[in-house]
């Protein structure tokens, strides 16, 4: 197999690869900006969210020696973890719109000595790969990104052998997230003053139970099972650490909160330190996160 070394990242330079992300309410450039951010916190929010990670190779009943497609992949995960998990002699095609930060995870792949992994700019709505050839398709914290989710299905379903699974990691309920109640929910109330803040609900699109199910049975996929899991999501650093991460990787909330004007910020950062202070212990601010999952069969 290829060594990482000699892989070079396998651009498509098309109109889809370098279209706005409408549905996150952030563009392809609002990521590439955000591409910093990912490569200085990777370490951190691998731990992080290695629950979600960990229900991504549950939900796929991935084994040595597969063949595995990762959309959305980022700065690397899962995609890095799912290539240790498949072993030398399996495969992992990393995919992402924003060949930023497919550079940052091939950097992060390097890093942990993995030559079972390549990297490709793609669009999740016109997958460039032949029909049935992966062993399972994989999404973490993507789906709600995709311009459209319905078309990107009905690929992944293309793409995928007879009798494999897809599966989903989307993120669960605002209310039952943390993450999310101590920071774009305490935003909201600055964004009612400036204007519209729609794509600070963009990344909860597919928290409803059913949601994740019914994008797969409009592809035609059958045994498909959608759940809500609780996982834990510690941060191991301090919460002003965690409000600068939060920042500097999401998109939708750093083009929202750049959005305010000084006052606003300096009142918006006050109330979310404080919100997000109720879950330190001293050492790591313990939040605990509900993901909205679902994997079915092709």
């Amino acid at each position: 197999m290829e060594s990482l070394s000699a892989l070079k990242i396998k651009q498509r330079r098309n109109k889809d690869s370098s279209r706005d992300i409408s549905a996150s309410g952030a563009s392809q450039k609002d990521w590439e900006r955000m591409a910093r951010g990912w490569e200085k916190w990777y370490s951190k929010f691998s731990k992080q969210s290695i629950g979600a990670t960990n229900a991504i190779l549950e939900l796929s009943q991935i084994k040595q020696d597969m063949n595995i497609l990762d959309l959305a992949c980022g700065s690397g995960e899962p995609s890095l973890s799912i290539a240790t998990h498949v072993g030398p002699k399996g495969h992992v095609v990393a995919t992402d719109i924003v060949p930023e930060m497919l550079q940052i995870a091939e950097k992060n792949a390097r890093e942990k000595g993995l030559s079972n992994i390549e990297f490709k700019v793609s669009n999740a709505e016109t997958l460039d790969f032949p029909d049935e050839s992966f062993d399972a398709v994989t999404c973490r914290f993507g789906v709600m990104f995709f311009s459209d989710p319905q078309k990107a299905m009905s690929e992944i379903n293309r793409v995928l052998k007879k009798d494999r699974l897809v599966s989903l990691v989307s993120w669960g309920p605002e209310a039952k997230n943390p993450r999310f109640t101590a920071t774009t929910a305490i935003l909201r109330k600055y964004l009612n003053a400036v204007g519209s803040n729609s794509a600070s609900q963009s990344v909860l699109q597919y928290s409803e139970h059913g949601s994740l199910a019914a994008i797969l049975k409009g592809a035609f996929f059958r045994e498909i099972n959608e759940e809500y899991r609780d996982i834990p999501w510690i941060w191991d650093g301090t919460p002003r650490e965690q409000f600068r991460s939060f920042r500097e990787i999401s998109g939708p909330f750093s083009k929202l909160f750049d959005a305010l004007d000084k006052e606003r910020k300096r009142k918006a950062t006050q109330e979310i330190l404080s919100a997000i202070t109720k879950f330190y212990d001293g050492q790591s601010v313990n939040f605990t996160a509900v993901i909205n999952c679902a994997a079915a069969r092709k």
